[in-house]
């Protein structure tokens, strides 16, 4: 399981479109941007400026490698992010956090 945040003066839509631009294909549904391949990442909007990042996968390297996809997108936007993956048995496996 994922959990996190990013930091944006973007509306989600316009979210949405800076992804895409990047080559991460994103979505909308149901005023969520949803990012699927092997795991799925949510970003939802939340307070002010901050967007909700949650995500899951059948298996951890798959939400690994996406995580580390949008995070790696997310950077090259310039924008403050941080998140912790957990395990099946809800212990946090690993904690990010970047600072532009």
């Amino acid at each position: 399981m994922l959990a996190g945040t990013v930091m944006t003066d973007h509306g989600i839509h316009e979210l949405r479109d800076l992804l895409n631009q990047q080559q991460l294909p994103a979505e909308m549904v149901n005023d969520e941007i949803k990012i699927r391949q092997q795991a799925t990442v949510y970003l939802r909007p939340g307070f002010a400026h901050e967007v909700i990042l949650v995500g899951d996968a059948r298996e951890h390297q798959a939400l690994r490698d996406l995580v580390q996809r949008v995070s790696t997108t997310l950077k090259a936007l310039d924008l403050q992010h941080s998140y912790e993956i957990y395990d099946t048995d809800n212990n946090q496996v690993e904690e990010f956090e970047f600072k532009p």
